[in-house]
């Protein structure tokens, strides 16, 4: 009877999609499992302190990040949202209304792409 419970749970589990620990995707709004692409973008996060930073060069954690599922990493869906502040429990904002401008020292790291300066590509 006991096993009678756990196999209608996992059954249950199966038909529908986790969500994820990050929200919804900031280029489609999917949310589930699938959401798991944290993309670190080169403007301040309007919260601030509830971003990426770099201890290597001493970025404070301004930057803002958006989240993406795995088909719009696929595709190179353009991004509609960003995170507002923490991914999973901020919310998100429009991308348009980022501003100022939080970048990488490429002192700090000589190795970076110049045409990437937050490591992107």
């Amino acid at each position: 009877m006991a096993d009678e419970g756990w196999t209608m749970a996992a059954e249950a589990a199966a038909e529908e999609p986790t969500p994820s620990a990050l929200g919804a995707c900031c280029a489609c709004g999917l949310t589930g499992p699938e959401v798991r692409n944290l993309w670190y973008l080169p403007q301040k996060a309007p919260i601030a302190g509830h971003g990426w930073g770099c201890m290597v060069c001493g970025l404070p954690l301004d930057g803002a990040m958006a989240v993406l599922c795995d088909d719009c990493v696929a595709q190179g869906a353009e991004l509609m949202w960003a995170c507002r502040g923490y991914p999973g429990s901020e919310g998100r904002v429009g991308i348009e209304t980022l501003s100022g401008e939080h970048r990488h020292d490429p002192a700090f790291h000589p190795d970076m792409d110049e045409e990437h300066p937050n490591g992107e590509g």
